[in-house]
């Protein structure tokens, strides 16, 4: 099995027996790729096969290679190691080191009954200061480590609409303790692991404060866009991991 289509692939085509191999292949889908699978797939020798953990990259493979090989074509995943499981809980997560977090207050405005949790490495701006003055916010200025795990164990929905850069890998460390993504297309720091469908215009935010309004009145709408999460970040455990190998 390799995920590089450079010396791993070179030393196999010079092995001198014939073999099965597998391709677990992990980047992007461009014309280019594909003629160097298209390629791989040829030999003759060793028979490759090719296994894309992405749903989108697979859909894209299959759309572009010869038909020939697509028998060879199968999609995997990736088996994570989640720390906890969505609670369902009213707690929203955002860490930051910038104040600029787009309609922020009319968010907590428009939700009394979730409980926001925002937190930075630095110090606060007098901008998130101010939010403070909400019964329902939670603020944490020069946080350290053992808070922001805390705050991942409490919270079960994250907020990534800040501008700027990501901190400590906020949005991957909120998929693995499996909390709710939800954010701005224009903002987004990790979509990896963040569904499409969970990402809304910056200018459209009143549909975001719908989808919370949604989330905390059923749970069933948290666990399909959960769901959602998790097939965009090629979830899967590890009979299906197993099973797409031996196809």
């Amino acid at each position: 099995m390799i995920n590089s289509l450079s010396i791993p692939s070179a030393v196999l085509n010079g092995l001198a027996g014939p073999g099965n191999d597998q391709i677990f292949w992990q980047g992007d889908i461009t014309e280019n790729i594909i003629s160097h699978l298209e390629k791989a797939l040829a030999k003759e020798k060793r028979q490759y096969k090719l296994l894309l953990p992405s749903q989108s990259s697979y859909e894209k493979a299959l759309s572009l290679i010869d038909e020939k090989y697509q028998d060879r074509i199968h999609q995997a995943g990736y088996v994570y190691k989640f720390i906890k499981s969505n609670q369902h809980s009213n707690q929203v997560l955002t860490l930051t080191n910038s104040d600029q977090l787009p309609h922020i207050e009319e968010i907590i405005q428009s939700h009394p009954e979730l409980e926001f949790h925002i937190a930075t490495l630095t110090e606060m701006s007098m901008n998130l200061m101010k939010l403070n003055q909400y019964p329902n916010v939670n603020l944490y200025p020069n946080a350290r480590r053992e808070k922001f795990v805390s705050l991942y164990k409490t919270c079960d929905i994250y907020l990534d609409i800040n501008k700027g850069n990501e901190i400590l890998d906020a949005v991957r460390a909120a998929f693995d303790y499996q909390l709710l993504i939800l954010g701005y297309n224009e903002l987004a720091h990790n979509k990896d692991v963040t569904a499409e469908h969970n990402l809304f215009d910056i200018e459209s935010y009143a549909d975001l404060s719908t989808t919370l309004e949604q989330i905390s009145t059923d749970q069933s709408v948290l666990d399909q866009r959960l769901q959602l999460q998790l097939q965009t970040a090629g979830s899967i455990n590890t009979t299906e991991f197993i099973q797409s190998l031996e196809k």
